[in-house]
């Protein structure tokens, strides 16, 4: 649990304004594509979402039901040949140099994939698209060796 959580806040203190999140999704309004174009509104478009929620449907099914996907075994997943041999991550971080190391690591629970929700937006030409599915997984388990030297900054703290 602690190299999970260790890794999860460290990912996620990597993701920078603007990177696609689903707030970012939800307000942001389309972009120009050129400074004389207008700018167009993106609207719902419920049947492309229920097309797109088919589809995400049938790869889920297909996941939980063969536990690989596209020859991939995702129950378990190992994450080398996806991320590479090893993770390395460094961080300063409250007065604390952080330096952390993951290898041989495994997901287990991928295979309990739900569809949560799917939403597509688009404007009227179809030329932009804003789509977004989020997936989630009752119990996720990760497994595998890490890492973790810590130094401080020399600082006092009462």
């Amino acid at each position: 649990v602690d190299m999970f959580l260790g890794l999860l806040i460290l990912l996620c203190s990597q993701l920078k304004e603007g990177d696609a999140t689903w707030s970012s999704f939800q307000s942001q309004p389309s972009q120009n594509v050129s400074a004389s174009s207008a700018a167009l509104e993106l609207n719902r478009d419920v049947v492309w979402e229920a097309m797109l929620n088919q589809i995400w449907s049938d790869y889920i099914q297909t996941v939980n039901r063969e536990k690989e996907l596209y020859g991939v075994l995702v129950e378990p997943l190992q994450l080398s040949p996806i991320l590479g041999e090893k993770i390395e991550l460094s961080r300063s971080l409250a007065g604390y140099q952080v330096n952390l190391s993951f290898w041989d690591m495994w997901t287990h629970g991928l295979s309990g994939l739900r569809l949560q929700d799917v939403n597509f937006k688009r404007d009227p030409a179809l030329t932009k698209v804003r789509t977004h599915a989020l997936l989630y997984t009752p119990e996720l388990e990760l497994e595998g060796f890490y890492q973790m030297d810590g130094e401080g900054s020399g600082a006092w703290s009462w």
